[in-house]
């Protein structure tokens, strides 16, 4: 009977554990996907790992785009999108899907 009850919270704690790292990782792709410039902290180590698209602006020394809405693409596993740069002041540069 215990091996059993193991078995089940285990089952079920590996179901909310997957549920949750799928919800995250749609959060960081949503915030922090296309950025134009390299990240720092989790989403730099992300971006290294090929988790996040990379956009195509043109970034300026400080950070900032170098020409806003300018036309952009992103390139990701999934394909190529095309997207507008825009500044956002978490990420910096990022070319955004609309």
């Amino acid at each position: 009977m215990k091996i059993r009850k193991w078995i089940v919270v285990l089952a079920i704690t590996l179901i909310a554990g997957g549920l949750g790292a799928s919800q995250g990782l749609a959060y960081m792709r949503a915030n922090y996907g296309g950025a134009c410039s390299e990240l720092s902290g989790l989403p730099g180590l992300m971006q290294s790992m090929n988790l996040l698209a990379l956009g195509s602006c043109e970034v300026k020394k400080n950070g900032n785009c170098d020409d806003n809405k300018h036309i952009c693409s992103i390139s990701s596993a999934s394909g190529r999108r095309t997207g507008v740069c825009r500044h956002r002041p978490h990420v910096g540069c990022q070319c955004v899907v609309d």
